[in-house]
């Protein structure tokens, strides 16, 4: 609406604005009284809670390369069908890929970042397939990949146990030879507390371990 208003488009074929248009939106609104406050870049950069990634753009000045961003209605395209997404998406000058394209270029990316070493954030839809092309990729017995893994074994971590035996069993679908890390506790009983004394003078068929008189398990932590 800012946009319509200043002049820089036109009611009748009215889309969420970009680039030059979409400051000039933000610039108008501030001359009309909206609060609409700015980054002070030198006062960001003093800030030493900077999340990594938001520093090094900062720094990066100019050679970052950015954009508004208009978000779609989620809610209302979810009841269109597919053919109609796709208009809907091409008028707002947005590209919808297939799921097979996503997950081409998903893979194209992950395997860019592995290649230079680099750190990354990879923004991708939620069931896109980031952890399973992981886990189901033959790193190092397809030869293509040679270039990106040296030959060196990929590790990959997961946030929850449950999660990581997922992508176990994903890896032993796809045939994929992997090695499983597993906690103290899962590798080691006395580590998990079997051999305790047992608790209000229970029944056991072992024999309980201490150390100095603590609990192993307690000893160990």
């Amino acid at each position: 609406m800012a946009a319509i208003d200043v002049g820089e488009t036109s009611h009748r074929n009215a889309a969420p604005s970009r680039g030059e248009t979409w400051w000039k939106g933000v610039e108008h609104l501030r001359e009309l009284g909206f609060n609409i406050p700015k980054l002070d870049r030198s006062a960001a950069r003093d800030d030493e809670d900077l999340p990594g990634l938001l520093e090094d753009g900062l720094n990066a000045g100019d050679d970052v390369e950015s954009h508004p961003v208009s978000s779609l209605p989620v809610g209302q395209l979810e009841h269109l069908s597919y053919h109609e997404r796709k208009r809907t998406a091409k008028k707002r000058s947005l590209d919808w890929p297939s799921t097979r394209e996503a997950r081409d270029q998903l893979f194209a990316t992950i395997t860019e970042v592995m290649r230079n070493e680099d750190t990354a954030v990879v923004d991708a839809p939620t069931s896109l397939g980031k952890s399973h092309t992981v886990a189901t990729t033959a790193w190092n017995s397809d030869t293509s990949l040679n270039g990106i893994t040296g030959g060196r074994p990929v590790i990959h971590l997961q946030a929850t146990r449950d999660a990581r035996d997922e992508a176990i069993e994903a890896a032993a679908d796809a045939d994929v030879d992997s090695f499983v890390l597993q906690s103290r506790h899962e590798a080691c009983p006395v580590a998990a507390g079997d051999y305790d004394p047992p608790e209000d003078g229970e029944d056991i068929d072992y024999t309980p371990l201490t150390m100095d008189g603590m609990p192993a398990s307690e000893w160990i932590e």
